[in-house]
């Protein structure tokens, strides 16, 4: 690029750049240091001369990766060395990947263009990572967006859809959100910058390709800056969307117990906080798991806010469990928490899952009462013990007398709104002769005291995880 004074294209180009990258609170996330995502195109080559006057008045180090994708032969080797040449022209490090979309895509079972995608961004973050950089810049300019917007419209889409391309994800930006292609190919030509173009970017057999060369020109004839105008409106509509989220996020935060969301609460909710909630729900719960369909969540919430109980399947062997109290997901045919056998002794026992039972001999322990709150205390005579003390799961069939009568763990859980999930985790305190104590409820009643002896208090004191 020749130095001097910028022409009007290029100037303007630098300016719409400059103005996102302050916009979007970009210079933080480039501190560590910028992987150019470069493809040899237009509109990476010339992102590559913004950044590196950016990152050179800044401080920051910047490098370029190439993925070579096996698809188009002697033309992509062909980028492969037009990037070479430029990097070094310019001073700029290079790392270069070669895969085989056409073989992964077969072996994955998905189009070729979202698998290109998959496997181009999974080689940038690998090398982000590798080079110790804190982000990864993309070239997607406005045109880009506005074809996403539709393609998102023809296939059906709510307001996240709407809202485009977003110019930060994470460590991933796009700085060029708000140039169009004309206004890029406009400074590349005054610039006399070098680049080359993608033969299959005219082969309309691809979704975007047809909306680029047969739905765009028809459109712009409504209006020339077409878009401009989705750049506008995905603006406008990813502001709303923010405001969403952030009201979702703090709703969650409220209701979600570490365990499951209330059902009540949930069902209360405008259907698009209800959505919201939902996927925080699934990222909070489902680790690794595919994102949910637009209709799968669309239908738990139908279920959430009718009278049924029960569960919905999800990607990845998840399951959505709607019960009448609770709503959360668990891997499909997750086996139960199981205590095992655990041995009690006096003092602090640290249970499995996560909780404490603290055993005292004669007096109550103020001090641990004062200690932890709330605390489920109860008070046995060592009379009603027969044997060592251990705490185990629930079994099918439980009960034990207390009260005057003999009552079924299952009734006692349910009627107390136990959720079903949880109950496994409540500890059964039992000894030799059966259950002495379920947390939360009475204690054993025994009949077989010898009036002659003096018998002992024991205190014990529950505190849940």
């Amino acid at each position: 690029m020749e130095k001097g004074k910028k022409s009007s294209a290029l100037a303007l180009v630098q300016e719409r750049f400059e103005k996102t990258v302050r916009e979007e609170n970009m210079l933080p996330l480039m501190r560590g240091g910028v992987l150019l995502a470069l493809s040899g195109g237009v509109d990476s080559s010339l992102l590559l001369v913004l950044l590196q006057a950016l990152c050179q008045k800044e401080g920051f180090p910047l490098e370029a990766m190439h993925v070579n994708h096996g698809i188009r032969g002697e033309e992509a080797l062909r980028d492969e060395r037009f990037c070479a040449s430029l990097c070094k022209d310019l001073g700029v490090p290079l790392h270069i990947a070669a895969i085989s979309v056409p073989a992964l895509a077969e072996e994955e079972g998905k189009g070729i263009e979202e698998t290109a995608r998959k496997h181009r961004y999974a080689h940038l973050e690998k090398k982000r990572e590798e080079r110790g950089l804190s982000a990864i810049v993309t070239a997607h300019n406005a045109n880009d967006n506005a074809e996403t917007v539709l393609l998102h419209l023809v296939r059906g889409t709510g307001l996240r859809g709407l809202c485009g391309i977003p110019a930060v994800r994470g460590r991933l930006l796009r700085p060029l959100l708000r140039v169009t292609k004309e206004m890029i190919y406009e400074a590349a030509r005054e610039a006399s910058l070098s680049f080359v173009e993608d033969s299959t970017n005219g082969d309309v057999a691809y979704a975007r390709n047809y909306i680029r060369h047969e739905l765009f020109p028809r459109m712009e004839r409504l209006n020339p800056s077409l878009c401009d105008a989705f750049s506008r409106m995905t603006v406008e509509v990813g502001r709303d969307a923010a405001y969403l989220d952030c009201l979702a996020k703090e709703k969650f935060e409220a209701l979600y117990d570490g365990k499951a969301l209330c059902r009540a609460a949930l069902s209360s909710l405008p259907y698009s906080l209800a959505y919201r909630l939902l996927l925080l729900l699934h990222g909070a719960q489902c680790e690794g798991a595919e994102k949910p369909s637009a209709l799968q969540i669309e239908g738990a919430v139908g279920k959430i806010q009718s009278d049924a109980c029960g569960s919905l399947s999800f990607p990845s062997a998840f399951s959505l469990v709607v019960e009448r109290e609770s709503v959360f997901f668990r891997i499909e045919g997750e086996p139960l928490f199981d205590f095992g056998e655990e041995k009690i002794r006096l003092g602090e026992n640290c249970l499995a899952n996560g909780g404490i039972l603290y055993v005292s001999l004669g007096k109550e322990d103020n001090l641990f009462t004062n200690l932890h709150k709330p605390v489920i205390h109860r008070t046995l005579s060592s009379a009603t013990i027969q044997g060592e003390l251990f705490v185990r799961s629930k079994r099918e069939g439980d009960s034990y007398r207390y009260g005057g009568r003999t009552r079924k763990l299952k009734k006692l859980f349910s009627d107390a709104s136990v959720p079903p999930h949880l109950r496994s985790r409540v500890p059964v305190l039992c000894d030799e002769k059966g259950i002495v104590w379920v947390a939360g409820f009475g204690v054993r009643e025994d009949n077989e005291k010898d009036k002659t002896k003096v018998y002992n208090q024991y205190h014990i004191y529950y505190i849940e995880a």
